[in-house]
């Protein structure tokens, strides 16, 4: 995805800064907490008290994505709404310089929310619930603020998803509104290129909703053992599959963009080579 927003021209949008924040986030994920993960289950905890520096490294990326991850979900659902339903108040406050201002107030909450634990409220350690190094699971208070960042941002996106799904209700009125905020009146309501538009930003909410949801189901069973803390009541193989479960979220969003939206496939199909490219489209060559 990363790669694709810096090739792309059609791409690179100012809009798009929250899905390459969102694909930031996955690479993290992907590339460090989930080796770290493995690492722990294989070596078992005593592998991070022999080598802390590891234990801290993967923390640091590990908590701040996570937060990231959700949160960059979250302006893409705000982002949305506005563009479609408040045209003049996006026009306002959603220019390039404000996507970039969010986005960083997205990564400073993300990595102020992982600090705590190095200046006395909680602690790095490798988490005895998750077999990986990580935040504070054990402390109850610390453990308790940094669900919270998940579940604000996951109530946010909910709350904004569902204004949309209430607007694309009423296309006509939906797109009324983007000609509107485009400056083109009613009568070009009809034209091929206004339609495309519409459909082209209908495609990216419900790719970008279809990630949400993806997030919810994959964190869901891991965020509900983190929240009740029964770790005494059940074996540890079953902290182990949930966390793995909600890593391997990380490595889906790619397949929805490419999958959902157009322009993301037809980089894609540029960037790969052409024998590849004949592979994995083969059935759209054959039809040309």
């Amino acid at each position: 995805i990363l790669l694709t927003l810096l090739v792309d021209s059609n791409l690179r949008k100012s809009q798009n800064i929250f899905i390459g924040s969102l694909a930031v986030a996955d690479l993290f994920v992907a590339s460090v907490t989930m080796p770290s993960s493995i690492v722990g289950v294989l070596f078992g905890e005593q592998w991070y008290y022999e080598h802390y520096a590891a234990c801290v490294f993967a923390a640091a990326f590990c908590a701040p994505s996570c937060v990231a991850s959700m949160h960059s979900i979250a302006w893409v659902a705000i982002s949305r709404y506005f563009y479609i339903a408040r045209p003049q108040i996006y026009n306002n406050y959603f220019t390039a310089k404000h996507f970039f201002c969010y986005t960083v107030a997205i990564w400073l909450l993300s990595v102020a929310g992982h600090l705590p634990n190095h200046f006395g409220w909680g602690t790095v350690h490798v988490s005895q619930m998750l077999y990986y190094c990580t935040v504070d699971t054990e402390l109850q208070s610390y453990r308790l603020f940094y669900a919270s960042l998940l579940v604000l941002a996951i109530v946010i996106a909910f709350v904004f998803y569902a204004r949309i799904y209430a607007v694309l209700r009423k296309s006509t009125l939906a797109k009324n509104m983007i000609l509107r905020k485009s400056g083109m009146s009613n009568a070009d309501i009809n034209s091929k290129t206004r339609m495309a538009g519409v459909q082209e930003e209908t495609k990216m909410i419900k790719a970008t909703f279809r990630i949400f949801i993806l997030f919810f189901i994959f964190w869901a069973p891991i965020a509900t053992l983190f929240l009740l803390n029964v770790r005494r009541y059940l074996p540890a193989w079953v902290y182990m599959y949930a966390a793995l479960l909600a890593h391997c979220n990380s490595t889906l969003n790619f397949f929805i963009y490419f999958l959902q939206n157009d322009n993301f496939s037809k980089a894609l199909k540029k960037m790969l080579p052409f024998r590849l490219r004949r592979l994995l489209w083969k059935e759209r060559v054959g039809s040309i």
